[in-house]
Order: structure tokens, then sequence, then C-alpha cells
């Protein structure tokens, strides 16, 4: 069986998110600072708290090219891009993206370090870009 689109009914803007070009990833959106508690008293310190991790699917760039560069200006410091035509997916620069599937604890929270963070958010009338860079394997995620 082959799926044929006229090109009146079905542009280029479609194609780029197409579900057989869309990967799965998964993401957690922060929520704040929580208070670090040792043996039922607040040390006064805070830490980064991130939402339980949600599956998402989006076509994800192999590497950056010259579409993703006229998209987030001259910002050279991500890997790949995530291009997603739902709009409502709650992405900001301050969430935590896997691109494979994060581990958890019974109660569900994510216990694996994220693959990538998010540098930027672009959002265009069809479509929602997110560029990511790699966490380095020493850096802190929190």
């Amino acid at each position: 069986h082959v799926q044929r689109y006229s090109s009146v009914r079905w542009g280029a803007s479609q194609m780029r998110t197409m579900l057989r070009n869309q990967t799965p990833f998964w993401y957690q959106v922060y929520e704040g600072e929580k208070a670090i508690v040792v043996n039922g008293l607040n040390t006064g310190r805070s830490k980064p708290s991130y939402s339980k991790a949600f599956a998402c699917r989006g076509v994800i760039s192999v590497a950056t090219g010259w579409a993703e560069e006229q998209v987030f200006g001259n910002l050279e410091e991500y890997d790949r891009v995530i291009t997603l035509s739902d709009h409502s997916v709650p992405i900001t620069e301050t969430s935590r993206i896997y691109l494979t599937a994060p581990s958890v604890d019974s109660e569900g929270n994510v216990t694996s370090r994220p693959d990538y963070i998010v540098k930027r958010v672009a959002d265009s009338l069809n479509f929602r870009f997110i560029a990511i860079g790699k966490v380095a394997a020493n850096a802190s995620t929190d």
C-alpha cells in the first residue's frame, strides 16, 4: 500500500513532521527550587526540582546545519534541534531532555542524568524548534 499526497494538500511544512520521521524522546519540566532536608532539618540550601518524565515524539536532527542556524541566529552552543508541530508541549529553556528512556524509581521519579539540556526554544507559525546541547559526563545537572 503506497500513500500518495497531493502537493496542494500536503506541503513541505507537513512533510517536516511526518510520523515516520519522528523519534520518541522524554522531557522533564523545571518546577522550581526544593529545600534540601537532612535528618528532618532544613539545611538552608536548595536544589532544582523537576517533574516526572513525559514521553513525546519529534523530528530530531542528526547534527546542526544551516537551517537551524537561521532559526536560532548565531547561537552555536547546541548540538541538535528537535522540531515539533505541537506548540502545546511545555518545553522551555529550563527543561531536561532524554533521547533514551530515563531510569525511574518506584515512585516514578527520574534517577538518571539527562542526555541534553534545552539551549533555546523558537516558535514559528507551524512549528516549535528546540535547540539542545549535550550534557557533559562530568557536568552537574542540579
